[in-house]
């Protein structure tokens, strides 16, 4: 009989066939914690999957406040915010030993759960730290991605954001909210997890005290190892496997790029993902879209290459 219980407070439904990114991780994370402990999660909608224009005029309202109090709040943090009641309700239907809560856009949320828990443990997952992922988007002229939310936000928004001039305004100024948000929820939470990434949890640890420091953990996802290390067979290849959509994978592809086009070895490149731009063509290097399995990918023949620059981790 599973005697806790552990309510997941999320921004997204996890769909049980997800097999990369966050929505992967996530869906690890339910599976171990519901094995043996009684599981209910609740979904928290941004004002841009809800209709009408009372949630829009809120999020406004709320940046607005945070202008005129001198404590800025980050648009990523605006589209939730205010939205409190379904939070509410499962709190107190559920009766939850534990809260887990699904990264910095619940910072507003933080201290009705603590609230209504009355000492309970709260947990937060950061995932990343995104005060510094916003950072590194303007050092790399990078456009701005919805993510999951890309088809909630309307394309002219995404258009306007991404305009000369204003997306860098605009990184600026989420970075800057951020780096106060996440020390914010540091304060409210029991714990906070930053899951592979030691950077991150040092660039955050070194805005805290030492007591919120303690609150700070990071850690590695298990993985099991489905072969040993082999040598790979001739003719040799290598392959990169990541959607460039995301930020550090199109920096490990453009990296990989150059390499081939400055070094020119007689050996194959094939990048594995979903592409959402062009390249120009370059000798001995192929972009095979999505492949129909892992197994496709990392062959006898291929070695893997993961130049990473974000230093968060592989995760």
């Amino acid at each position: 009989m599973k005697t806790k219980r552990v309510l997941m407070v999320m921004t997204r439904d996890i769909p049980a066939s997800a097999t990369n990114g966050r929505e992967r991780t996530l869906r690890f994370i339910q599976e171990a914690i519901g094995s043996d402990i009684e599981l209910q999660e609740v979904k928290i909608h941004s004002v841009f999957e809800t209709p009408g224009v009372l949630p829009k005029l809120s999020a406004m309202a709320r940046l607005a406040r945070g202008v005129m109090t001198g404590a800025p709040c980050a648009l990523q943090v605006a589209m939730f915010s205010g939205r409190h009641h379904a939070l509410a309700q499962a709190i107190k239907t559920f009766g939850p030993d534990v809260i887990y809560v699904d990264g910095i856009r619940f910072v507003d949320q933080l201290p009705v759960i603590e609230r209504l828990v009355q000492g309970r443990p709260v947990i937060v997952d950061f995932d990343d730290l995104m005060s510094r992922c916003a950072t590194a988007l303007r050092g790399v002229s990078l456009p701005l991605s919805a993510g999951y939310l890309t088809k909630s936000v309307p394309r002219p928004i995404m258009r306007l954001v991404n305009s000369r001039g204003l997306r860098d305004a605009m990184l600026r100024y989420e970075a800057f909210c951020l780096t106060r948000q996440e020390c914010d929820a540091v304060d409210f939470a029991h714990a906070v997890m930053l899951l592979v990434s030691t950077t991150d949890a040092a660039a955050l640890s070194s805005r805290l005290d030492a007591r919120a420091n303690r609150k700070v953990h990071v850690i590695a996802p298990p993985v099991a190892t489905v072969r040993g290390l082999m040598r790979p067979l001739h003719p040799l290849r290598f392959v990169f496997i990541g959607w460039i959509n995301q930020l550090q994978n199109r920096l490990s592809i453009e990296y990989l790029r150059d390499l081939w086009r400055r070094v020119a070895p007689n050996v194959e490149l094939v990048i594995y993902g979903c592409m959402v731009r062009q390249y120009d063509p370059l000798p001995n290097v192929r972009f095979a879209g999505l492949a129909p399995t892992q197994a496709d990918v990392y062959t006898e023949h291929s070695v893997a290459l993961c130049p990473a620059f974000l230093a968060g981790g592989i995760k």
